[in-house]
């Protein structure tokens, strides 16, 4: 077993993952074992996340004191706080089953443990983190290519654990990377040619950042969380109440059991007592006026303390 960086934990697996930085000594906070799994029907499924279509992506079944994930045709997994079991669903490609369990098993396990965790890119000037929530499609990733060309640095593509840490809060990335379509990674001045794939049902490019133990960041204070709302017309930051803010991080959080209403209410709390500065910032989805939005996200950076 290798272990691996992930989400401020240490990750252990038994095939190799080159999208995370590995790690030495310690003990690993969650065993990842492939090709291992029961393939025995479970159900009753209940649909956590849809394709646009509405045809279900992420289906999930309790048995056996676990919880099943079910990736469409893809994969299965079963978790428990310290554990994910992980099974090929038909030919799916072995980048296909580590994006599935580190973009989105992973962050659901620890979501499951107590954790905050955000569907969010983040970058950071070296003594602040900004992270940047949206939906799916949003141009979550694509903002932070961007802000990285102007020379900060990317700490997280798409989930972020938030926490408050000795009284302040903090961001804990998930991995170093970005994952882009093609126009957005031209925008960000990044060569096609070094991106890999990342799925085989989706067009977007891996490209990685550096994956060294000692380049890999525990955690850093929080600035800012910036909710992107794609809009028309001009750019424009405005903050959120603590009220608002809770609710916009609500609705980007990772969560297992979304019915649940025990569960939604215990992670509104930790929200709240967390109390993550919020801003909303309503831009065009428009790569010709990316320069524009990129200086308002910099100039309001700035200004924080």
């Amino acid at each position: 077993m290798t272990l691996y960086h992930a989400y401020g934990r240490v990750v252990s697996s038994d095939i190799p993952l080159p999208e995370l930085p590995v790690t030495t000594g310690g003990e690993a906070d969650i065993e990842l074992t492939w090709n291992a799994l029961d393939r025995t029907a479970r159900g009753p499924w209940t649909v956590l996340w849809r394709f646009s279509s509405g045809e279900p992506w992420v289906s999930t079944s309790r048995a056996d004191g676990l919880t099943h994930l079910r990736f469409s045709k893809f994969a299965d997994c079963a978790v428990s706080p310290r554990h994910i079991a992980v099974c090929r669903r038909g030919h799916a490609a072995q980048a296909t089953l580590r994006h599935l369990v580190l973009d989105q098993a992973l962050p659901l396990v620890l979501a499951a443990r107590g954790c905050l965790v955000v569907h969010a890119s983040a970058v950071t000037d070296g003594t602040r983190a900004f992270v940047i929530a949206g939906t799916a499609g949003a141009g979550k990733s694509t903002l932070a290519a961007l802000l990285a060309r102007t020379g900060l640095k990317v700490l997280a593509d798409d989930g972020v654990v938030i926490e408050r840490v000795g009284g302040r809060v903090v961001a804990v990335p998930s991995y170093p990377g970005l994952r882009l379509y093609s126009d957005s990674a031209i925008a960000a001045d990044l060569v096609i040619e070094d991106g890999t794939d990342v799925a085989e049902y989706s067009r977007k490019l891996r490209f990685f950042a550096s994956r060294r133990a000692e380049d890999a960041v525990e955690s850093i204070p929080l600035s800012a969380i910036y909710v992107l709302h794609p809009s028309v017309g001009r750019v424009s930051i405005q903050a959120l109440s603590q009220r608002d803010a809770a609710i916009a991080v609500l609705a980007q959080s990772y969560r297992l059991d979304p019915g649940d209403p025990r569960a939604l209410v215990a992670e509104l709390d930790r929200i709240i007592a967390i109390a993550p500065p919020a801003w909303r910032l309503s831009y065009p989805r428009d790569l010709l006026r990316a320069a524009e939005v990129v200086s308002a996200l910099l100039s309001h950076a700035a200004s924080l303390p």
